[in-house]
């Protein structure tokens, strides 16, 4: 089975040591490709491998959006985002998007860090794709609220306006609150401690906190939280090995386990 991920930058791409390891577990033959996307080419570059016998692929920074116009068809998680990182094809010929960064993040958080969602106060901090594509998710996991912060305020404002769910509203630092229990950053990955200008305030001794990217070591983020005494600051890898398994089985129809990928892509990145 031809599949793979599509980029720019893609070198750097875990995404084929991930897919090789579930199609051990279940015995399947799957030649998983990096494709770098040269600029204004997405379509073009996306319909060639299409065209050489894919049933799908993945897509990372920056195409999302470019997926997302791509398809036909949307699942509701693409439809909210406006960003597919997910694409199928459906035995019609036509091409379904989805987005499983949403549906990732839930699976790590409840499943495999048994954090609780529901009835809890959670603060996402960030505005951009990543961001949008869990907030779906989110709000449907029936928490207290999810409030949205980004230092620039009006960016966290038409994000709560384009998706127009009841429990999500976006906060300007002055009014945010004196403790949250869920901390989730989805902002860059170049974050340092010095650009942190969150209050110390929203941090508790029972506030669980995640960074939704990962490094070999911690991120800044993390740090930040550690230092202000919560009780967890856990990274996004996890979400990363979720959302591929969640892809895996669409292409597939094989549901695969993530606990010992988790712990061996762990050990890869820390080497």
């Amino acid at each position: 089975m031809l599949l793979g991920v599509m980029g720019n930058p893609i070198e750097h791409s875990r995404s084929p040591e991930i897919h090789r390891a579930f199609a051990r577990q279940v015995n399947l033959d799957v030649d998983y490709q990096k494709i770098l996307v040269p600029p204004n080419k997405f379509n073009t570059t996306a319909l060639s491998f299409l065209d050489s016998g894919s049933k799908g692929f993945n897509v990372t920074l920056p195409h999302k959006g470019d997926a997302f116009l791509f398809v036909h068809e949307h699942s509701e998680e693409a439809l909210q985002s406006k960003a597919v990182n997910t694409v199928v094809k459906l035995n019609s010929g036509k091409l379904k998007g989805y987005n499983t960064d949403g549906p990732g993040l839930l699976a790590d958080l409840e499943k495999n860090k048994s954090w609780k969602i529901e009835g809890k106060k959670i603060l996402v901090i960030g505005a951009g794709g990543a961001v949008r594509g869990v907030l779906v998710s989110l709000v449907n996991a029936r928490p207290e609220s999810v409030s949205l912060f980004n230092r620039t305020h009006k960016k966290a404002e038409q994000i709560v306006q384009d998706f127009g769910l009841e429990k999500l509203s976006a906060v300007r630092a002055e009014n945010l609150e004196d403790t949250y229990d869920i901390v989730i950053s989805g902002s860059s990955a170049g974050l340092l401690e010095s650009e942190i200008s969150l209050p110390s305030k929203i941090i508790g001794p029972n506030t669980l906190c995640y960074d939704m990217i990962y490094a070999k070591n911690m991120t800044a983020f993390q740090r930040w939280c550690l230092a202000q005494k919560c009780q967890a600051a856990d990274d996004g890898l996890g979400m990363l090995i979720e959302q591929a398994a969640l892809a895996f089985t669409l292409w597939t129809g094989y549901e695969v386990s993530t606990e010992a990928v988790i712990v061996n892509m762990r050990d890869v990145i820390n080497l």
